[in-house]
């Protein structure tokens, strides 16, 4: 066993030699001790009254805060190690991600005396995966959801809440070929992004965007009366309108479904707002079409 002079040259080492935050929970006296190393110096901190006057509100993040006093809890009533991630600012910084690993300590006869741990900044980590999985999920060009990711997260507002009325637009940019072919794909590049900035502005940040294919877009909306959808979508078409190039007219054909089956497929509702699409096309385009219930079984 390690002198109480060894023990402590052991600690002051690790605290230079460490970017780590070293963490002590005393239980019986509901103290929290916690040394960490800012430039060239040892920093050390005591807390006392952690848990009962809830000073580790002023430290977790209140995302974190459930999380971080469970763990804690946890590793003082038996003898465990548990490992999980929290957002801290243990340090007098803004907040950042931190994987914490406590280990509780016991008695000869199994009481914890104390919980040891330590904090160690995964706070680049984090945000790198975070925005790693921002663009798998996202159209790289204009931001918005791509397709996988846009069935996906219907699918689950579909389970979530598949009772209240939905609605889904299929807008599909006409003649854009034609601009490709004319002006070259940097031109139809920036409208493809432009009518994705469009359709931001306009449509609430609850609702579903994404990119369906080349020249072709989807919205979902639930909670929503037929006037409101007919409302956004003559906006849209208004804004589209005013804000041409001079050198082409931009129009687009835009199929409108506005449903409250509860048990329908996601499947079903693409069909159904595809074919009111198809319809205006089939029909001069530049316009919407709502989906009736003949047209689609």
């Amino acid at each position: 066993m390690l002198s109480r002079k060894a023990e402590y040259f052991r600690v002051s080492i690790l605290k230079m030699i460490s970017r780590e935050i070293l963490i002590e929970y005393i239980p019986s006296g509901d103290i929290l001790k916690y040394s960490y190393k800012k430039s060239d110096e040892a920093v050390n901190g005591k807390i006392r009254s952690y848990i009962n006057d809830k000073k580790y509100t002023e430290i977790i993040h209140p995302d974190s805060q459930e999380i971080f006093l469970k763990m804690l809890e946890d590793t003082c009533k038996k003898n465990i190690r548990v490992e999980f991630e929290t957002l801290t600012n243990i340090c007098g910084s803004s907040y950042r991600w931190y994987n914490i690993t406590l280990q509780s300590k016991t008695n000869i006869w199994g009481k914890v005396k104390k919980v040891l741990g330590r904090a160690l900044d995964i706070h680049k980590f984090i945000t790198e995966r975070d925005l790693a999985v921002e663009r798998a999920a996202t159209d790289m060009m204009t931001g918005i959801y791509n397709k996988v990711t846009l069935a996906e997260k219907i699918q689950e507002r579909l389970k979530i809440d598949g009772g209240v009325t939905c609605a889904m637009l299929m807008i599909d940019l006409d003649d854009f070929k034609y601009i490709n072919d004319h002006y070259g794909h940097a031109v139809g590049d920036e409208v493809i992004r432009n009518v994705a900035s469009l359709l931001q502005r306009i449509f609430d940040a609850d609702d579903l965007i994404g990119r369906f294919g080349g020249d072709e877009f989807v919205v979902f909306m639930q909670h929503v009366s037929t006037d409101t959808v007919q409302r956004k979508v003559e906006q849209f078409r208004r804004i589209l309108a005013n804000e041409q190039d001079d050198a082409f007219t931009l129009t687009c054909s835009i199929g409108v479904l506005i449903i409250d089956q509860a048990e329908i497929s996601l499947d079903i509702l693409f069909k159904k707002v595809d074919a009111a699409m198809y319809k205006i096309k089939h029909n001069g385009k530049n316009g919407y079409h709502v989906w009736q219930s003949d047209e689609y079984q």
